[in-house]
């Protein structure tokens, strides 16, 4: 497959983009979070009232929990879990990207789990997972509201409460549990909706979603919480008792048994106090998304300087901030379809000078970005390519081994050879003697590369340092979502251009973008094989690729049909734009 190199700038462009960093970012960050914050205190009635639940009183639950929203306690244990949310999203907003992870193999993603960063975030969500569990139970009834119990004889004394201790470093262990799970499953990324739609309705579909992945995520914690306590013995509660200055009550029975275990009261308490926390911070990364990735509109151009750097065209070239530039293309891809006053700015003529700086800077861009993409397509199946032609001809090269005929023997054993043989045997132990006795010191520097190969030879060790499959088809499609983006956008103002393009700015670039499309088509069709479920996750990105491609190109052919047969191309682009209007692919 020949591809063309599109003739654009490829050097990265960075803007000032503290407009956006430090204001319109900043502004939706504190309003997710704020908005999260005012929902807190229906959360923990919602959280009361289930804790607390009692159907052989029900009336005596009914007006416990509705009391408790008029205590000051209650107030408290609001503010201080409002202020240590807000804590942990300002520090976890930090984490968003709009680039997946893509690890080489399972070394890799060991060693991303170990950074130093992430280890931080991760030890920052034990603490403050024993925080939240200790401020919601403290206005439980006994024995979950303190951590000790006083002893009757005495004054200065008392015991370790067990129960209350147990829920305690369950929400360490969950905070623990839950970031690893996070980092482990790519969950801080900004994932664009498919549909935009005001955020309202973005958060009432997400809201169940997360009702589950609470619920599944509690269930898989607690099981693993349990058997942990179980295993660890009588460590935690003596370590406990010396930490906080408290005896063990001996005559309790206690947790790290089957029969303490067995506890219904405490098991429903961890559940559900469990569920609050994986809630909050579940809906917490679903506001921040759902707020950063809200359609901003650009300004096409502006006779201001300062605000140059604002505008749709040069926001799509930066490469400083990948959110900002998915924001461009997204507000690109939104201006084709539904504004029509936007597109007559782009097919207008700039002044002073006449001429169509607003399209020739977008087109550009898209296909320049159509065009890398192609020949990141073409590298990657010539690659495919290569590697089965060398396993094939590895398969073939193994076989029995041939028979040494006696005119060989008699070559290699031959009177001659046999005298030069013995003739320079002692030169050559002289030698290998000399070379015995000095060491050279990048032999000892190989050392750890000689150790390294060893090991990978290993059979275990090779499955850890092997390229996981996909990996390169992964890195190839990563950032696709800007691929579809720009081929929906960019075929939507070619197809708009047929009826308001006044000046013909778009014409001139048609046999370009015609082209590239058709280019990209033919190598999305060679590496993404279609597939009929529907697919899902970043995983689905790459079959949207394709069936965005082949929409933008029967939409430029349904548009223009017989003119296309008037642009010079290709033998094999009108081709492949005949089966497009013969509606055969």
């Amino acid at each position: 497959m020949t591809t063309e190199k599109f003739p654009g700038n490829t050097q990265e462009r960075k803007l000032d983009v503290r407009w956006f960093t430090e204001g319109e970012f900043l502004w939706r960050s504190g309003a997710s979070v704020a908005w999260l914050i005012l929902f807190l205190p229906f959360l923990l009635l919602v959280y009361y009232a289930i804790a607390s639940f009692d159907p052989l009183h029900p009336i005596t639950w009914l007006t416990g929990f509705v009391s408790i929203a008029f205590e000051t306690q209650f107030l408290i244990a609001v503010t201080f879990f409002s202020v240590i949310t807000g804590f942990l999203a300002v520090c976890k907003g930090k984490l968003n990207s709009v680039q997946g992870v893509i690890h080489y193999s399972r070394v890799t993603s060991l060693l991303y789990l170990l950074h130093p960063a992430r280890l931080f975030h991760t030890l920052v969500d034990v603490p403050c997972g024993m925080f939240c569990v200790w401020i919601t139970t403290w206005l439980l009834m006994e024995p979950f509201n303190s951590l000790t119990t006083p002893i009757s004889d005495s004054e200065d004394e008392c015991y370790l409460n067990e129960p209350a201790v147990f829920l305690v470093t369950f929400g360490g262990w969950l905070g623990f549990y839950a970031s690893l799970m996070a980092f482990l499953y790519n969950e801080f990324h900004y994932k664009f909706p498919k549909i935009q739609q005001r955020k309202f309705f973005l958060v009432k579909a997400a809201v169940w979603p997360c009702v589950y992945k609470s619920i599944a995520l509690t269930f898989r914690a607690t099981r693993w919480y349990y058997f942990l306590y179980w295993l660890a013995g009588n460590f935690p509660r003596y370590w406990l008792g010396n930490f906080l200055v408290a005896s063990v009550n001996e005559s309790e029975v206690p947790l790290n048994t089957i029969s303490g275990l067995m506890n219904f009261r405490l098991l429903w308490l961890v559940l559900s106090t469990g569920m609050l926390l994986t809630f909050v911070w579940s809906m917490r990364n679903m506001l921040f998304v759902i707020f950063n990735t809200q359609r901003y509109i650009f300004p096409i151009e502006s006779a201001v300087l300062a605000e140059k750097s604002q505008c749709l065209t040069a926001v799509l070239k930066d490469t400083s901030s990948p959110l900002l530039r998915h924001l461009a293309f997204l507000d690109l891809c939104q201006l084709s379809k539904f504004s029509s006053l936007r597109r007559k700015q782009l097919f207008s003529l700039s002044q002073p000078g006449g001429r169509p700086t607003n399209w020739t800077s977008i087109s550009e861009e898209c296909l320049e970005m159509l065009s890398t993409l192609t020949s990141d397509i073409t590298d990657h199946v010539e690659y495919q390519m290569q590697v089965q032609q060398f396993t094939t001809e590895q398969r073939s090269f193994v076989g029995t081994p041939g028979k040494i005929t006696k005119e060989e023997g008699r070559s290699v054993h031959s009177p001659v050879m046999h005298k030069e043989m013995n003739g320079n045997s002692t030169t050559r132990e002289n030698i290998e003697r000399k070379k015995r006795e000095k060491v050279d010191k990048w032999r000892v520097q190989m050392i750890p590369h000689y150790i390294a190969n060893f090991l990978k030879q290993r059979p275990i060790v090779e499955i850890l340092f092997k390229e996981l499959p996909d990996y390169r088809s992964k890195t190839l499609f990563a950032n696709c979502q800007l691929h579809i983006w720009a081929v929906e956008g960019l075929s939507r103002l070619v197809v708009a251009s047929f009826k308001e393009d006044t000046f013909g700015v778009v014409q001139k670039a048609l046999d370009q973008c015609a082209k590239f499309s058709s280019a990209t088509a033919a190598g999305a069709k060679t590496t993404i094989q279609p597939r009929p479920p529907r697919p899902q996750g970043p995983e689905g990105n790459r079959h949207l690729l394709r069936l965005a491609v082949t929409s933008a190109l029967y939409r430029i052919t349904n548009t223009f049909r017989d003119h296309l047969y008037g642009i010079p191309m290709t033998q094999d682009h009108r081709d492949r734009l005949q089966s497009f209007l013969d509606c055969k692919e």
